[in-house]
């Protein structure tokens, strides 16, 4: 019996406290297919409800995919302006960028896909790998002919099952971690089958005579396959191994909202169960509606029977009978209209907190308002610099497997205007106001105006800078002209 602490599928304590809310948002993101599948884990069934009757209800009830549609939203405002390579990213980086992943995915959109990843469940990795290394004796223009070059991998927070980290140097460095890989592969002519395997990477790391840990090789990987309907039951068995050209694990984090490290929660995990709240809310409103628009019919003084019965039929009822229809008075209807009114207002508020300013405590200045205002403290601002620190992370791996300093990786610009919103004219003459008064510089004034879309996307305030310059300059010099002609002119005149 092999020790569960000893097998790659092990799952830590960090990766099991996560968990619950990965299962909720996964679920809200797979949409209403994957919410009625888990039936009562979302529907709970009331007490003595009949099968049918749940199955009737489950069948009313719609699902609003509002967690999904916030995520869209916010991670849209971030690249309304598609993010930029820095003008210091090597070109041939930039060429392996095109095609980021050897699966035809451009960097941008690779980008976008890890951006929507921790914003929805907190955090999500990227692996740079590299194919192992041709035979012995292969020339340059082999490696170049079997197209051999860097490529990113999108792991999610649920992928990674298991890590250790030691501290070098005063810093956090990862010796270990295993994603879990499912993939969907072939089986016999027309069948499929889902295969699970384990990847583990490894730094050798060892402590010197001091205590203090110390990378003593490079980067190493191991495979390993679940194998199912073996004698005994399923077994986990190597398969593939290999080492880098690396001294550190090729692996960066890009997080949604960092708890510490390798740990975070889903920072819309409020809006998630709300919008649990609001299914179920509109799902007993809707079950309400139904049941009150078909009014009972009741013959007082008839035989006690239950009676079957269609439109357009003729009812024939014992001489003495009164006739009359039961209706739902209606009061809860109107008090489940307003819970959920109120759940979407809350689930709304919950979604624009992400675009709200951080501040720790005290009053602030109109001055320090306005410039807020451009959203650079949200906690959406954070995650977009947490995706950039990701990119160039990634880009400094790159440029060590392309045999690069790896600092020679370059940058990536993420614009901040990404709550697009427009100056009204009263903010603007506030800051054409402070501007004379001295009270802002030209260079805050157009940062301002950038942050909000005033100014075009091309616009530099470098270039715009030399070229007032240049303009004052000619101003002068005509000026200089002028009062040299007019004092010439009235020369002569006397």
């Amino acid at each position: 019996m092999i020790d569960p602490k000893n097998s790659p599928d092990y799952t830590c304590a960090d990766y099991d406290a996560m968990r619950p809310e990965w299962q909720l948002v996964g679920d809200l993101l797979a949409g209403e297919r994957r919410i009625k599948q888990r039936k009562y884990a979302y529907l709970p069934k009331e007490p003595r409800e009949h099968d049918d009757d749940y199955a009737r209800r489950l069948a009313l009830s719609v699902f609003y995919e509002d967690f999904g549609a916030t995520i869209e939203g916010l991670s849209g405002m971030v690249f309304r302006r598609p993010p930029q390579l820095g003008a210091d990213v090597p070109k041939l980086i930039q060429a392996d960028l095109e095609n980021v992943d050897q699966a035809g995915t451009h960097w941008q959109v690779f980008a976008q896909e890890v951006f929507d990843a921790a914003l929805s469940y907190g955090h999500t990795f990227v692996v740079v790998d590299m194919p192992p290394p041709l035979p012995a004796g292969s020339t340059l223009a082999d490696e170049r002919a079997s197209g051999r070059r860097p490529y990113w991998i999108h792991y999610l927070a649920s992928s990674a099952l298991n890590w250790r980290t030691v501290a070098i140097n005063g810093q956090t460095v990862l010796a270990r971690i295993t994603f879990r890989e499912v993939t969907t592969e072939a089986a016999g002519d027309y069948g499929e089958k889902e295969v699970t395997r384990f990847r583990v990477w490894r730094l050798p790391v060892a402590q010197g005579p001091d205590g203090k840990w110390q990378v003593v090789g490079f980067a190493q990987w191991a495979l390993f396959e679940k194998r199912k309907d073996q004698p005994g039951g399923d077994r986990i068995v190597p398969v593939d191994a290999g080492e880098s050209s690396l001294d550190r694990i090729p692996v960066r984090v890009c997080y949604g909202q960092k708890l510490g490290y390798l740990e975070s929660r889903p920072p819309l995990i409020g809006l998630a169960r709300l919008n649990v709240a609001h299914y179920q809310s509109t799902s007993d409103q809707r079950n309400i509606l139904h049941v009150v628009r078909v009014p009972v019919l009741n013959i007082a003084g008839g035989t006690e029977q239950e009676i079957s019965w269609a439109a357009r039929s003729i009812l024939f009822t014992p001489q003495g009978s009164e006739v009359k229809w039961l209706e739902h008075e209606g009061k809860a209807i109107e008090a489940g209209r307003l819970e959920g009114q109120d759940l979407e207002m809350r689930m709304a508020r919950l979604g624009l907190g992400m675009l709200a300013p951080d501040r720790a405590s005290g009053q602030v200045t109109a001055t320090q308002s306005i410039i807020e205002s451009s959203g650079k403290t949200s906690r959406l601002s954070r995650a977009a610099l947490s995706l950039r620190d990701c990119l160039e992370g990634c880009l400094e791996i790159q440029a060590q497997y392309r045999g690069l300093d790896f600092k020679a990786g370059g940058s990536v610009n993420i614009s901040d205007n990404f709550l697009g919103l427009t100056l009204d004219p009263l903010k603007i003459q506030q800051f054409l106001t402070m501007r004379q008064q001295g009270d802002i510089t030209r260079e805050t004034l157009w940062q301002v105006l950038i942050n909000h879309g005033e100014l075009p996307e091309e616009f530099s305030a470098e270039s715009e800078a030399a070229a007032l310059d240049t303009e004052s300059l000619t101003r002068q010099t005509q000026a200089e002209t002028v009062a040299s002609l007019a004092l010439r002119s009235f020369n002569r005149g006397q």
